[in-house]
């Protein structure tokens, strides 16, 4: 039974040796190309129209808008209004 699992380890160890026969390229070409995106970006605050749906002393909404100019720079506004009444009970 041992020189079965004798043969079977050489066996196994000349399959490793044959699998490493290709050179290893250290320097791998990156074949894909990122493209970033310039531009104007738009975009609604949703918590403040799900806040107001489900608090009726809650009104809110917000506009957010970004401008990217180059690599590391962005012009950004933001548009909108918040109400929020309170009720105080007096005794």
């Amino acid at each position: 039974m041992s020189r079965f699992f004798i043969n079977l380890l050489f066996l196994l160890c000349s399959c490793l040796a044959l699998s490493q026969s290709k050179p290893i390229d250290l320097n791998p070409k990156d074949t894909l190309e990122y493209k970033q995106s310039y531009g104007l970006g738009l975009g609604i605050d949703l918590s403040r129209i799900i806040t107001g749906a489900l608090d009726d002393n809650y009104k809110g909404f917000e506009i957010v808008a970004d401008y990217r100019l180059n690599q590391n720079l962005y012009l950004a506004a933001e548009l909108g209004n918040e109400e929020k009444t309170r009720q105080e009970d007096l005794y």
